[in-house]
């Protein structure tokens, strides 16, 4: 059996290209001669987007059916297949408007600014798909932009459908209320925009816009509410425009409606199940406001100074898009967060394991309460008082740490963030246990024992949420922000202590 064919799908991209920019200068001509008196009589429209769309949705039917692979870069493909839908989409838009112009159906001059505009759009579309295949990514990178104006250009275009159908149109906005700013790759939101307007195609806007500042998240729906229906399985155009733009930004969408029912028996075929799709809805975060300013004196305090590594951390942070609904960061807050890790292990090993192997530590730390035994572990009521003090804490290991600790001799793997806690709760704060009063033996200046408390939680917040991500279980919302914040503080207090 021969494998599939294997092709470039920058290449495609730019092939369809090529015909969009014939069929523009040419439109562009042909318009500008019949509002001098030179109308054509041939329209050459036809023979290039009749071809175009067909060897579009031929590509797009080859690549979903695995006929054909793209030899350097196979996770373009499915970004191929969502650009080239929406791309289609406004070509084939533009060929009816093209030809009701022609029957005169539509006013001329409106329709043919509408024809320009979506041939450009679409080859704006290509352009951005090549962009981002030759810098070796699946989709461009997010930039802040108004998602009101996004939705009344989607608007426009539906607007444009509802009227070639014969549909009553009224003039109105395209969204009930303001929208706010997203940061989202420009034409990934835009694909998958559209692929969601396409199962309600006459319905009419505005779209609903409802923004949560508290959960950072912006919901906007159009059609039916979705009381008294069902929630609709996703077409696979919709979920892999969905998942084309979770690169980068994650998100949420739901269809509401009337799941179809099975067709066909014994001796009549089965008919291609078809959902009535009576409401839909995306949830997209908020831009993040996670910059380091603020956000850090609030969670460390003032004055809070970070390395330059962490600091580098905090400010891709900053720029990364906000998780999704649930919680689920795209890639490039993920590796942000990777990052704030990578900077906090480094912070710990400088500032928290090299001052636990001082003199200090050895002999504080030699006169914790042990039992009467060989081996002398230290008695059980150390580790009750720490287990109350700090939910969370590894209290199995806290006997193995302090005897590492009063031999001077803390192993690296100390400096991991649940290790750490342990070292700055028992010897990095004044406390008493079983009537015996430990003070601080780590140099922690300016930090007062209240701070260094907050430190130890906020340790144990990164340790619980990072083993949580390690075994892929996933963070809520709540959970991603406590996160990050703890971070954060962590991050400030360990920046605040004197060299």
């Amino acid at each position: 059996m021969e494998g599939p064919e294997l092709f470039v799908a920058r290449d495609r991209a730019r092939r369809f290209a090529r015909r969009l920019r014939d069929t523009v200068t040419e439109r562009r001509l042909a318009y500008r001669g019949a509002d001098v008196g030179m109308a054509s009589l041939v329209n050459e429209a036809e023979a290039t987007l009749t071809p175009l769309l067909e060897d579009i949705r031929t590509t797009i039917d080859d690549v979903e059916a695995g006929r054909i692979r793209d030899r350097e870069r196979g996770y373009t493909e499915v970004p191929l297949v969502v650009a080239s839908a929406a791309v289609a989409e406004r070509a084939e838009l533009a060929q009816r408007l093209d030809r009701a112009i022609g029957r005169s159906s539509v006013p001329a001059r409106e329709g043919r600014t509408a024809v320009l505009e979506l041939l450009e759009a679409a080859l704006a579309r290509l352009e951005g798909f090549v962009e981002a295949y030759d810098a070796k990514e699946p989709v461009g990178a997010p930039v802040a932009h108004d998602l009101g104006h996004r939705l009344a250009t989607i608007e426009a275009d539906a607007t444009w459908r509802r009227r070639l159908a014969g549909a009553t149109v009224a003039d109105g906005p395209a969204t009930d209320r303001r929208a706010p700013h997203v940061l989202a790759p420009p034409h990934a939101l835009d694909d998958l925009l559209r692929a969601v307007r396409r199962q309600v195609p006459l319905v009419p806007g505005p779209w609903r816009v409802a923004t949560d500042e508290n959960e950072g998240l912006v919901t906007i729906s159009l059609g039916a509410e979705p009381e008294g229906l069902e929630a609709l399985d996703l077409p696979s155009d919709v979920e892999s425009a969905k998942g084309v733009l979770g690169f980068r930004v994650a998100t949420d969408v739901r269809l509401v409606g009337h799941a179809s029912q099975a067709t066909g028996g014994l001796l009549t075929p089965a008919a291609e199940p078809t959902d009535d799709v009576r409401g839909v809805s995306i949830v997209l975060p908020l831009p993040a406001t996670t910059e380091g300013g603020a956000d850090l004196e609030a969670a460390a305090g003032p004055g809070a100074q970070l390395s330059p590594a962490a600091q580098s951390a905090v400010e891709a942070l900053g720029r990364a898009p906000a998780p999704g609904p649930d919680g689920t960061p795209p890639p490039a807050r993920l590796v942000a967060w990777m990052g704030l890790f990578a900077a906090l292990d480094q912070e710990l090993k400088r500032v928290v394991l090299a001052r636990a192997r001082s003199n200090a530590v050895r002999v504080i730390a030699g006169r914790l309460p042990r039992e009467s035994t060989r081996k002398a572990p230290l008695k059980p009521a150390v580790s009750d008082a720490l287990a109350h003090a700090f939910d969370g804490l590894a209290v199995e290991r806290v006997d193995a740490i302090a005897s590492e600790l009063a031999a001077g001799k803390p192993a690296n793997a100390r400096a991991q963030v649940a290790d750490a806690a342990i070292v700055l709760a028992l010897v990095g704060r004044t406390w008493e246990v079983l009537g015996t009063h430990v003070p601080r033996a780590l140099v922690m200046d300016p930090l007062e024992d209240r701070e260094v408390h907050a430190l130890v939680h906020d340790l144990l917040t990164v340790a619980r949420s990072r083993r949580a991500l390690e075994a892929n279980q996933g963070l809520d919302r709540a959970a991603v922000r406590e996160m990050e914040r703890a971070l954060l503080g962590a991050l400030g207090r360990l920046g605040r202590i004197v060299p």
